[in-house]
């Protein structure tokens, strides 16, 4: 999806091409803001429109409890006074920079109401086919469909958890999104003031909840810049190139449609040519065996 970078507008008209042709004209029908897109960026988004990839993450209210200490405590059913509740969200679109995102009013904080942004939330995760996430799959996917049970209905879509794809190829000494981001030195979350925001903005505190809000947006293109770090590591990444009419050879992590040739990719059964994406630099290989037919009958199992 292409967006202004000025105003954020999905309203964009194609205007011709530059002089050299690799790159086409459009201009923004909101705000009247010309730029440059090269052909292979148009091409590929303007025929993936219906298949959205977006980037969500969520905050919740703590749970309120009467305790006799601090210390290993076990907190019963009959001790909590008030349950986790769903604070805010933020979401946007890979490739675009509008944010779509919503929190709970100064009254609904105070009486605990997530209705109201349950359903803004569905809105956002229904229009997904792929959704990005750090902890998505353990926490914040897990915590909306709570709320999806009691205000919406069911949603289904493929989940690209960062916190998995860091657990599952790398050793970081911490996997928290703020640590991994600092150690690769790229864009970070937004600092707050720790677990009194929390409570303010749990008593209803209108400075407080635009703070969250902002932080929960923070945490949003955190993840997105940690998205594209770590996506030609991801190797179970959703195959993209399914979801568009191009028939030319495509990276299924980026799109990107420049490889490097890079040898050969043996299987137990089989041998491939293997290619390397020079967008994002994930490693593919073609889906045909090169090994002639007589090899394949006589080529021995362990």
């Amino acid at each position: 999806m292409i967006t202004c970078k000025e105003c954020s507008s999905e309203n964009i008209q194609q205007r011709g091409f530059n002089k050299s042709r690799t790159k086409k004209r459009i201009e923004c029908q909101d705000c009247g803001t010309w730029d440059s897109i090269p052909v292979e960026f148009f091409e590929v988004n303007a025929k993936t429109d219906t298949f959205k990839i977006g980037v969500m993450d969520i905050e919740n209210l703590p749970a309120k409890f009467y305790s006799w200490g601090m210390r290993e405590q076990y907190l019963g059913g009959e001790q909590m006074i008030e349950d986790l509740c769903l604070l805010s969200w933020a979401g946007k679109y890979l490739n675009s920079n509008k944010i779509y995102s919503d929190i709970l009013t100064s009254e609904e904080a105070i009486n605990r109401n997530p209705e109201r942004i349950s359903l803004s939330a569905f809105e956002f995760v229904n229009s997904c086919d792929i959704i990005i996430g750090h902890n998505f799959l353990n926490y914040d996917g897990k915590t909306l469909n709570n709320y999806f049970l009691m205000y919406a209905k069911p949603v289904k879509y493929l989940t690209i958890d960062t916190l998995q794809v860091a657990r599952n190829n790398f050793r970081f000494t911490s996997n928290k999104l703020t640590e991994i981001n600092k150690k690769l030195g790229i864009r970070n979350k937004i600092d707050n003031d720790g677990f009194p925001l929390w409570i303010a903005c749990s008593n209803g505190d209108d400075k407080s909840l635009n703070t969250m809000l902002s932080y929960n947006v923070g945490d949003v293109i955190a993840t997105e810049t940690l998205y594209y770090k770590l996506r030609g590591f991801i190797p179970n990444h959703p195959n993209l190139a399914r979801h568009n009419n191009l028939e030319t050879k495509q990276c299924p992590n980026c799109l990107g449609t420049e490889f490097t040739n890079e040898g050969k990719y043996p299987s137990g059964q089989g041998m491939y040519e293997s290619l390397r994406c020079d967008k994002c630099g994930s490693l593919h290989r073609y889906g045909k065996n090169i090994l002639s037919k007589f090899k394949k009958e006589n080529l021995l199992k362990n």
